[in-house]
């Protein structure tokens, strides 16, 4: 993410993407393939892995550096089986997994040398965009906070679509609409427009995704456009399917993770997305289209460790935190056209998660809240895929501050990420930003004697399942001598220099524990 972003969009893989001449993937900098199909590719994935039918195959050139690999499908059209593979065609397989229709965020752990060659597998033909990332060194940062105060601008619509919610306007076919809009004629294609406007005159976060939800009853169909170019910053927004509507989420040419809006003090930032629609009804609450927004959190301040490298376009959060740049998911804004109320049933203050021992503690708080029924609280392994863990009563209408906390058991040591879903009392609901916590259960991971001069050893119960990276304060990957036993791999640091070490330990290509090891001699 540190570096620039490379967008490649294409219509569909080209006949040649199989053995004999595959598709070549350089990263960092990152790299976005879009509408990628196997059909009319050749059948030639390796024996042992291999499913009857077209294969793609994708040729990887990674940084020495790199550690780890990062696959993002995004609207997989049907099963696929991958295999990543460090000899060309051969039957060389270090990584393999199986995937079903939908989103998935895969990782490999990479092993020196390369090139890396990616088996796309399928039974039958599919089709789905692809995005690649890698893992780089470590290093310590200290970043201040230039988030500011991003919020929804009431004085750049004109004329607005409702009074009590001045940040937007629609128009019909040309025509601008007003609360309630007629939609004439039906059942005859037409272009609907929307233009949502913020303002952000003291920082850099800016706006990343919209999703737009169309009541089917309202609507027999919608489209889009697949690229809209972004309206202040350099890059494209890239549109995709989401339950109910369309989502477009915006890619920025440099690579920074951020959303559109370079930072530059503006009051009007107004995203205008059109959509080719079929309207069966005028009712107002059966042409209702729900609209929510999220920052990209471009500014964040952090102080401590994080990794280097790119995360690929889909997901964005792929090395557990990067300093100043776009976190996954961002402050959530959300209305609808019909909805009563203005925007933003509660004002959050903060939401946060710690882990405590053997749980995840959130605790979050609020400014104020109207018609706010309740929370929800889900959890992810992935950002994508979500699981509902608990809920909490709001507290209704108020304009005192409110605290609320909940308490966790994820049971796997592991990355996870939390959200809060605010619902009010007519079922509108909208979302937190993300929040990740690493997770280990205490005392499972040891590390002795810390410092250590000659060796030093990890001790777990899992100690046969953990694969390990150690790193120098540069970044540098170490290669040290080392023996496990039942409960125990000892690392032999002899040749090592004096200074700061950095341990991360895997399990099952997730990241489970990260330590510092001081080397004394």
């Amino acid at each position: 993410m540190l570096s620039a972003l490379l967008i490649l969009f294409i219509t569909r893989a080209f006949p040649q993407a199989n053995c004999s001449n595959p598709l070549n993937v350089s990263i960092c900098p990152s790299v976005y393939l879009f509408n990628q199909t196997n059909a009319g590719m050749l059948d030639d994935a390796p024996s042992n892995v291999n499913y009857i039918g077209e294969d793609l195959v994708y040729k990887i050139a990674a940084p020495a550096s790199a550690s780890k690999l990062y696959v993002s499908i995004v609207n997989l059209t049907g099963f696929a089986h991958l295999s990543l593979k460090s000899a060309f065609c051969g039957a060389i397989t270090f990584s393999t997994t199986n995937i079903i229709a939908g989103n998935t965020n895969l990782s490999f752990n990479l092993v020196s040398g390369g090139p890396y060659f990616l088996f796309v597998d399928a039974p039958g033909s599919i089709t789905y965009d692809i995005s690649f990332g890698v893992d780089t060194p470590v290093a310590y940062v200290n970043t201040p906070n230039t988030l500011g105060n991003l919020q929804f601008s009431n004085n750049c619509a004109s004329p607005v679509f409702a009074n009590n919610k001045p940040f937007f306007q629609v128009s019909y076919n040309g025509v601008y609409q007003t609360k309630p809009m007629t939609l004439s004629p039906l059942l005859v294609q037409g272009t609907l427009c929307a233009k949502i406007f913020f303002e952000n005159t003291t920082g850099t976060m800016g706006i990343k995704k919209f999703d737009f939800t169309f009541n089917p009853v309202g609507f027999s169909s919608y489209s889009g456009l697949a690229i809209i170019p972004g309206f202040y910053n350099a890059g494209n927004w890239i549109r995709s399917s989401n339950p109910g509507g369309l989502s477009y989420v915006f890619v920025d040419s440099a690579g920074l993770g951020r959303g559109d809006f370079t930072g530059t003090p503006n009051t009007c930032l107004g995203y205008e997305f059109c959509f080719s629609i079929v309207p069966v009804s005028n009712v107002p609450q059966f042409t209702d289209v729900i609209v929510d927004a999220f920052s990209d959190t471009y500014g964040a301040g952090y102080t401590g460790w994080v990794y280097g490298g790119c995360c690929p376009t889909t997901n964005p959060n792929c090395h557990q935190g990067v300093p100043g740049g776009a976190g996954a998911g961002g402050i959530g804004f959300g209305f609808s056209f019909d909805d009563p109320g203005g925007p933003l049933p509660i004002e959050l203050i903060s939401f946060n998660a710690e882990s405590d021992n053997e749980v995840v503690h959130l605790f979050w708080s609020t400014a104020s809240e109207i018609n706010n029924d309740y929370f929800t609280i889900e959890r992810s392994i992935n950002s994508f895929d979500w699981k509902e863990v608990g809920r909490m009563n709001g507290a209704g209408n108020s304009t005192k501050e409110n605290s609320y906390s909940f308490y966790d058991k994820p049971g796997e040591d592991g990355l996870y990420y939390y959200r809060l879903k605010q619902t009010d009392f007519d079922g509108h609901s909208t979302l937190s930003p993300i929040k990740e916590i690493r997770f280990d259960k205490p005392d499972d991971i040891i590390i002795r004697p810390n410092p250590a001069s000659q060796y030093f050893v990890l001790e777990s119960k899992d100690i046969k399942s953990f694969q390990y990276t150690l790193y120098n304060f540069l970044g540098e990957k170490m290669i040290v001598p080392l023996k496990k036993d039942a409960n125990q791999a000892f690392f032999n640091t002899s040749e090592l220099i004096p200074g700061l070490y950095f341990l991360i330990v895997l399990k099952e290509n997730k990241v489970v524990h990260t330590g510092k090891v001081l080397i004394e001699k």
